[in-house]
C-alpha cells in the first residue's frame, strides 16, 4: 500500500490470508455484483481485486481477463491508501502526472476510474470494487451510492458470511438498479427461471411467483425471432456470454423492446450451472431510433427534392450563361465587319472633308467608334472566358517585348491625357501564354491612364527568387478598402453611376481576374484613396539556357519602308475590302483586292510584286497567317504584312521566320494600319 506502515500492511496481508483471499478462485456469487454494477453503471469493465505484496490479483472480472499487473502499476494501490473510501478520477490523462503509468490488465486503454475500498467488519482493508471506463465520465449521486451499498456487502461476503438467500439479495443488491435481473438454473430441465428482481416484475407487470419456473426462451417474447432464439440457444449450450433483442409481452396486453444481456455463471468444477441475464426496457430508444430514421428519411427525401431542383435551376443558369456567351461572342464577332468598315469610311471622310466643322464631326463619329471597339473587345473576352474556348499555350516570352508593345500602344494614349507613362526595361525571360498576358498587362494599362487625370503610370518590375513581380502603379483616385475585391466583378465601375460609355463597361479587371486565374498568376492590388493604385502579378522566371526561344507578343513595331506603294489586300467581307481599299488609296496606295487564298496567289503568278501585304484571318479557303507566310515565300524579298483578325484573346503564333507579322485587332484603326505599313513617299 502507498506509504503505508509496514507493521499495518503485515497485518493486511495476513488477514486476506487467513479468509483464503490470496489467490481465490473464480466466485460466482461475486460475478453476480460485478455484472450489476457494471450494467448499472453503464461502464464496460468492472473486477473485486486484492492487493497482494507485489501484485494486484482480480477474484472476479467483467470486460477484462484475470490477468494480475504489479502492483506499483495499480490504482488501487493508491485507493487503499486514500483517505476516503472513493476514488474516482473522471479523466486519467489529466491526472498522470499525479498517478504515475497506469494500465488495465490486457493493455486496454483507461480513461476513468472509480474504486470503492471493501473493508472488514474489524477495520482490515480487504479490496476494492472497481468500475472502469475508455472514455472519461463522472458517477451521478445514485450510482455512488449503490457502489458504497454493493462493496459493504462485498465485504460482508469475503467475510464468509452467510446470505441467506436470493431474496436477501435482491433487499440489498438488485433494490439498487432499474434493470430486471434473472437468474437460469441449466442444472434444470428447459433451463427454468428461478430468480427474478423487483424491477423485472414492475418492468413486466408479472409478479415473481408467475415467472419463477418458466423456459427462459420465455423471454423473448410469444413469438420470437428466429435470430435471436438460436442465439439464446447457442449461448446456452456453449456457456458463453451474449445479447439478444426481443419484443418481451406485458401483463396488461403491450409489449416492450428489450435487450438481454447473459452471463454465464462457473461453479468451482469449472462448469457453467447458470446464467444471470440483466433485462434493459429499450422501448423508448427504439422509438426514438424508429423517430430519427423517419426523420432521416423524411430530410434524405427534401436533400434529393432540393438537390434536384437546385440541378435544374444551375442547369438553368448554365443554359441560360451559355447562351449569353454564345450570343455575345456572335454579336461581337458580326459586328466587328460593319464597324470595320464603318471605321474606314470614317477615315475615308476625315481625308475628304476640308471645313473645320466637318472635321469636328469626323472626330467625334471616331472617338464614339473607338468606345463601340473597346466595349466589342470586353464583350468577347469575357465571353470566351466563360464558355471555357481559350487555349493555353504557355512559351517563352521576353518581357521586354510586352513592354515595347505597351509603349507604343498607350504611350500616344497617355499624353493626350497629360500622364506620363514610364516603363522599366528588362532583360528577364518568363514563361506563360504571350497573347493572354498581354491582354492582362492591356487592360491594367489603360485602367491605370483612364483613372489618372494627372500624375504618373509607371510599369516597373521586381524579382523574388524563381519569380518576376510586375507592378503597373499610377498615381490616380484610388479604391477604398471595401471596394477592393468588388471591382474585379463584371459591370462593376466606380465612380460611374450614370454609366458613362466613355468609360467602358467595366469588363476590363473581370477579363484580368479570369485571365489569370486561368493562367494560375498571383494577381495582387494595394491602393489607397486619393493616392493612386498598384496591381501586380507574378510570373515565374526562366533560367539563361531557357532563354534561346524567347518569344514576345506579336510585334507591334512599324515597318521602316517608306517606299511602300503597292498593297495586296485579301479580304473576303467586300464591304470592308471595299472601305479599306479606298483609304489606302486615298494616302497613295496602289491596292490590289482578293476575297480568298487563291486569287491572292493567281495574283502573284501573274506577276505582281506587292510592298505590303494585308490579309483577314478567316479566309474560306485558309486562314491568313498560313497565307502571309506562303506569299512572303514566293517573293523575292520578305514585304511588311500585316495580319487582321477578331479574336482580341487568340494567340496567332505566325510560322518560323515570320514572326515580324504584325497583328492588328478589328474594328482596326486605319491610322494604326498606316503608322504598321508606313506611309508612302
Amino acid at each position: 500500500m502507498v506509504n503505508a506502515p509496514a507493521e499495518l500492511e503485515q497485518q493486511r496481508l495476513q488477514r486476506l490470508k487467513q479468509l483464503a483471499l490470496l489467490r481465490k478462485p473464480k466466485d460466482a456469487v461475486l460475478d453476480v455484483f460485478v455484472n450489476s454494477v457494471a450494467e448499472y453503471c453503464d461502464v464496460p469493465i468492472a473486477f473485486v481485486s486484492v492487493l497482494e505484496a507485489d501484485r494486484q490479483v482480480l477474484l472476479s472480472s467483467l470486460g477484462m481477463d484475470r490477468v494480475d499487473i504489479p502492483r506499483e502499476q495499480s490504482l488501487c494501490d493508491f485507493l487503499l491508501s486514500h483517505d476516503e473510501p472513493l476514488l474516482e478520477i473522471s479523466d486519467i490523462r489529466k491526472a498522470a502526472s499525479q498517478y504515475g503509468e497506469i494500465r488495465a490488465p490486457g493493455n486496454a486503454t483507461i480513461q476513468f476510474y472509480a474504486g470503492q475500498v471493501l473493508k472488514a467488519a474489524d477495520g482490515h482493508v480487504l479490496g476494492s470494487l472497481v468500475i472502469m471506463d475508455t472514455k472519461p465520465r463522472r458517477l451521478n449521486g445514485p450510482q455512488r451510492e449503490a457502489l458504497s451499498r454493493l462493496a459493504h456487502t462485498l465485504a460482508a461476503i469475503m467475510e464468509r458470511q452467510e446470505i441467506a438467500s436470493y431474496s436477501h439479495l435482491d433487499n440489498i443488491i438488485l433494490r439498487t438498479i432499474s434493470q430486471g435481473v434473472v437468474l437460469i438454473d441449466l442444472q434444470l430441465e428447459n433451463a427454468p427461471i428461478t430468480y427474478c428482481n423487483s424491477a423485472l416484475q414492475v418492468m413486466t407487470g408479472y409478479a415473481r411467483a408467475e415467472m419463477l419456473g418458466n423456459s427462459c426462451f420465455d423471454l423473448l417474447g410469444k413469438q420470437p425471432d428466429q435470430a435471436s432464439l438460436d442465439e439464446l440457444q447457442n449461448a446456452l449450450q456453449t456457456g458463453s456470454e451474449t445479447k439478444v433483442r426481443a419484443m418481451l409481452p406485458h401483463k396488461d396486453g403491450h409489449t416492450l423492446w428489450t435487450e438481454h444481456s447473459l452471463q454465464p455463471i462457473v461453479n468451482d468444477d469449472g462448469r457453467v450451472s447458470h446464467f444471470v441475464c440483466i433485462v434493459t426496457d429499450i422501448t423508448q430508444q427504439q422509438a426514438n431510433k424508429r423517430a430519427l430514421q423517419s426523420a432521416q428519411k423524411d430530410l434524405e427525401r427534401r436533400v434529393t427534392e432540393r438537390t434536384a431542383e437546385l440541378k435544374l435551376a444551375q442547369q438553368r443558369a448554365d443554359d441560360a450563361n451559355h447562351a449569353k456567351s454564345q450570343f455575345l461572342a456572335t454579336v461581337s464577332h458580326d459586328l466587328r465587319q460593319p464597324l470595320q468598315s464603318l471605321g474606314i469610311y470614317l477615315s475615308v471622310l476625315g481625308k475628304l472633308v476640308e471645313t473645320d466643322k466637318a472635321q469636328e464631326v469626323v472626330s467625334k463619329m471616331e472617338l464614339s467608334l473607338d468606345t463601340v471597339r473597346a466595349m466589342l473587345d470586353a464583350l468577347l473576352d469575357v465571353s470566351r472566358l466563360e464558355s471555357g474556348q481559350v487555349e493555353i499555350h504557355p512559351e517563352a516570352i521576353a518581357l521586354q517585348n510586352l513592354f515595347d508593345r505597351l509603349q507604343v500602344e498607350f504611350e500616344p494614349i497617355a499624353a493626350a491625357k497629360g500622364v506620363a507613362l514610364n516603363i522599366q526595361q528588362s532583360a528577364a525571360t518568363v514563361r506563360s501564354d504571350a497573347a493572354l498576358l498581354q491582354r492582362v498587362l492591356d487592360n491594367l494599362v489603360s485602367n491605370a491612364i483612364k483613372f489618372t487625370e494627372s500624375g504618373t503610370v509607371n510599369i516597373t518590375h521586381r524579382t523574388h527568387g524563381r519569380m518576376i513581380e510586375v507592378l503597373v502603379s499610377d498615381t490616380g483616385s484610388g479604391i477604398a478598402k471595401p471596394d477592393q475585391e468588388r471591382i474585379f466583378g463584371e459591370y462593376v465601375q466606380l465612380g460611374n453611376p450614370e454609366r458613362d460609355n466613355k468609360r467602358g463597361l467595366g469588363l476590363g479587371l473581370s477579363i484580368v481576374r479570369g485571365i489569370t486565374n486561368m493562367l494560375d498568376i498571383p494577381l495582387g492590388l494595394q491602393s489607397r484613396p486619393g493616392v493612386g493604385s498598384r496591381f501586380s502579378i507574378e510570373l515565374p522566371l526562366l533560367s539563361l539556357n531557357e532563354t534561346d526561344s524567347a518569344q514576345g507578343a506579336p510585334s507591334a513595331e512599324p515597318y521602316s519602308s517608306a517606299q511602300a506603294q503597292k498593297v495586296l489586300l485579301i479580304e473576303d467581307d467586300a464591304i470592308v475590302a471595299e472601305a479599306l481599299a479606298e483609304r489606302l488609296r486615298l494616302e497613295g496606295y496602289v491596292v490590289t483586292v482578293a476575297d480568298n487564298a487563291q486569287d491572292a496567289r493567281y495574283e502573284i503568278e501573274l506577276g505582281l510584286m506587292p510592298d505590303v501585304l494585308i490579309s483577314d484571318y478567316r479566309l474560306p479557303d485558309q486562314n491568313g497567317m498560313s497565307l502571309l507566310a506562303e506569299l512572303r515565300n514566293r517573293l523575292e524579298e520578305k514585304v511588311p504584312a500585316v495580319l487582321l483578325t477578331g479574336d482580341t484573346l487568340k494567340r496567332i503564333v505566325p510560322p518560323s521566320g515570320h514572326e515580324d507579322i504584325s497583328t492588328l485587332f478589328k474594328p482596326v484603326a486605319v491610322e494604326r494600319l498606316l503608322e504598321l505599313i508606313g506611309r508612302p513617299a
